[in-house]
């Protein structure tokens, strides 16, 4: 219980950067820099919805795997930061929106496991307040994430490829914190899950 808190606080500040990435800066770079059209841009709002329709497929073969989940939780983040490195390494706009879908993808196909994570780890009586205080934790990293990156946008959108690493980054700190959450594999449940 202790051990998961403690990486879920600090799993918070990167989840409130990664946020502030989804909902601002990934649409703000491929409109200002790339010039995306109308059909990139749809893509890379829509990413973090694919992922959630997708995540039911991602669960069943999580369950079918046999891994315990915040393992196949840690490796789907290191996917998504290493979606963002190649952003980084490749700024170009057909390697951009391929990767920001990915990435954002990771993110929200992660939400059902790490449910199953918080279940396995904190007391029903404890699990809403604990989960409230990350919640909290979040929103105050997604605000400072937008504050800073505004301000390193602001009048320089070629500073985007900063970002990049930055967001790469907490991927990758959100990868390690889940890494350290104990857990079990899924029961088989024949795609009930």
């Amino acid at each position: 219980l202790i051990t998961t808190y403690r990486y879920e606080k600090l799993r918070a500040v990167a989840s409130g950067t990664i946020e502030a990435a989804a909902h601002t800066f990934l649409l703000l770079i491929a409109v200002r820099w790339f010039e995306a059209g109308s059909t990139a841009k749809s893509l890379v709002a829509a990413a973090g919805s694919f992922g959630l329709l997708v995540s039911p497929l991602v669960v069943t073969r999580v369950e079918s795997s046999g891994w315990p989940v915040s393992r196949a939780a840690s490796v789907i983040l290191a996917i998504g930061a290493l979606s963002f490195l190649a952003m980084h390494q490749f700024p170009t706009i057909e390697v951009y929106v391929p990767c920001c879908i990915l990435a954002m993808a990771c993110s929200t196909t992660s939400i059902p496991l790490m449910t199953q994570v918080y279940q396995e780890n904190y007391p029903g009586r404890e699990r809403g307040r604990r989960f409230a205080r990350t919640v909290m934790i979040r929103i105050g990293a997604a605000a400072g994430c937008s504050y800073l990156a505004g301000r390193a946008l602001d009048g320089h959108m070629e500073n985007f490829r900063w970002l990049l690493l930055g967001f790469a980054g907490a991927f990758a700190l959100s990868s390690f914190c889940v890494y350290r959450v104990p857990s079990r594999p899924l029961k088989a449940s024949g795609g009930k899950h």
